[in-house]
């Protein structure tokens, strides 16, 4: 077997909690909001949570009937490279957005503990 070989980067999850009349609001934002092509960001991508009618599917309950859940995945090639780019609006002097319900919940996972690869590539991104 093949030494475990770790992977650099860092994986970012931002949960976003929407008001439901401004969701359009948000979406317009979030596309204003992050152009890194040179802070080490190599993907993000934006996914809304929806309410799965198959409960199979669903075992971790991210939704809520007050607001819309949005969760925002950052693939970062270094936390320095996150802190630089994202830093210096991570505090509590930055008020939270009309759209939002709550202030977005952020989460740094550690290290790539193992990868997998699957037969297919990632496709361009849309933006």
């Amino acid at each position: 077997m093949p030494p475990i070989q770790v992977i650099q980067m860092n994986i970012v999850l931002i949960i976003w909690k929407i008001k439901k009349d401004k969701e359009k609001a948000f979406l317009k934002k979030w596309k204003q909001m992050g152009r890194f092509e040179k802070a080490g960001l190599f993907r993000e991508f934006l996914s809304k949570v929806g309410e799965e009618l198959d409960y199979k599917y669903r075992t971790w309950h991210l939704t809520n009937p007050n607001y819309i859940t949005y969760i925002n995945v950052g693939i970062w090639r270094s936390m320095k490279d996150f802190e630089e780019a994202i830093g210096q609006y991570m505090n509590e002097k930055n008020p939270i957005y009309d759209f939002e319900y709550e202030r977005r919940e952020r989460r740094i996972l550690d290290e790539v503990a193992l990868d997998r690869e699957g037969l297919f590539k990632l496709p361009k991104s849309k933006v």
